[in-house]
């Protein structure tokens, strides 16, 4: 149906899960360094390590998605470009990457067992030291990803294949990190008083991530471009991700940072739902064209392809409002900073 093939799930669910893994990697790895920059400010210090270990989570999903998605596919990963175009690997390169690419995915299983068995049975040492697992499974990642999308000859085609790759570290994976943070902070005045003006700085990071896509497609744009309805709607897709990242990342971001200044408390029920609509079009625009990137026959009219893009639009805002009415209460340790 819709000619789609079970593999290119997997190719999907292998580019999301170390995407996601990656993003997590750098995220925690900044968080964790800057909890320790920051030790003199006791309530800072205490929030970022707090970061850094929550999203240990994130991690685990994503490394649990992109290991299952390489056991079952064990194949090369093709790339289609973000706007509807792209280059397809042939069988010969799809066989040259798994060659190289297997060891390094038992090390990185390796690497990340050792993180968690060490979290479990030292865990005042492994806290010590968390940013450096993060920065080790970051390494792994992108190292994954490159020879994932190994080709065999360094050419224009090979400059597409890891921009395209590895930007998604920057883009997709850190959309879902932020979201996460997002989420994870609506229980708590003071986790947006911390979070919150963290928005700005990931959004530059995500807007670099699409300035790498742009240009890795900058190699292959004459060869590779295809007018077809899936095309249009990428283009219509990337038009939305563009407007909405700039009310995000400017006026959007900066009601939410006033929402939780002093005084600025009637604002933050409205913002938040605004913030809220808006991550959830940011993650559904990420997520339905790499979705879309990786299902060459995908074969539905603009009309099908832009109802499926609105309908996650709407599962994801009543899974954000799931999420609200779980987590109604922080966490302990967030309970004990918010006591005067």
């Amino acid at each position: 149906m819709f000619s789609v093939e079970f593999s290119e799930f997997l190719l999907f669910g292998r580019q999301l899960g170390l995407a996601l893994a990656g993003a997590v990697s750098l995220w925690g790895f900044v968080f964790t360094k800057w909890s320790k920059h920051r030790a003199k400010e006791a309530a800072s210090c205490i929030i970022y390590e707090w970061l850094g270990a929550r999203l240990l989570f994130p991690l685990a999903a994503g490394f649990f998605i992109a290991f299952l998605s390489w056991f079952l596919l064990s194949s090369f990963l093709p790339a289609y470009a973000h706007e509807g175009i792209g280059i397809v690997a042939t069988e010969e390169q799809r066989s040259l990457g798994l060659e190289v690419s297997s060891p390094f995915v038992f090390l990185w299983m390796l690497a990340f067992a050792g993180g968690f068995a060490l979290r479990r049975l030292r865990p005042q040492l492994f806290q010590k030291h968390m940013e450096w697992f993060y920065a080790l499974q970051l390494g792994f990642v992108v190292l994954l990803m490159m020879l994932f999308s190994w080709h065999g000859a360094f050419d224009k085609a090979q400059v597409f294949f890891w921009g395209h790759t590895l930007h998604s570290i920057l883009t997709v994976g850190t959309v879902l990190v932020l979201d996460f943070l997002f989420l994870t902070s609506k229980s708590s005045a003071i986790l947006k008083q911390h979070v919150y003006p963290l928005f700005p700085t990931i959004s530059k990071v995500i807007w670099v991530g699409l300035g790498i896509d742009f240009l890795s497609v900058a190699f292959i744009f004459q060869e590779a471009i295809a007018l077809t309805p899936k095309f249009f709607f990428m283009q219509t897709v990337v038009g939305i991700l563009i407007v909405n990242g700039a009310l995000l990342a400017g006026p959007i971001t900066r009601k939410m940072m006033a929402s939780v200044k002093e005084g600025g408390k009637q604002l933050a029920k409205k913002w938040e739902r605004i913030g809220d609509v808006a991550g959830v079009i940011s993650i559904s625009s990420w997520g339905t064209i790499t979705f879309a990137d990786f299902f060459a026959n995908l074969s539905l009219t603009y009309l099908q392809f832009f109802f499926a893009y609105l309908s996650l639009i709407v599962l994801l805002f009543l899974g954000h409002l799931f999420w609200e009415y779980l987590a109604k209460e922080p966490p302990a340790m967030i309970q004990y900073l918010n006591t005067p």
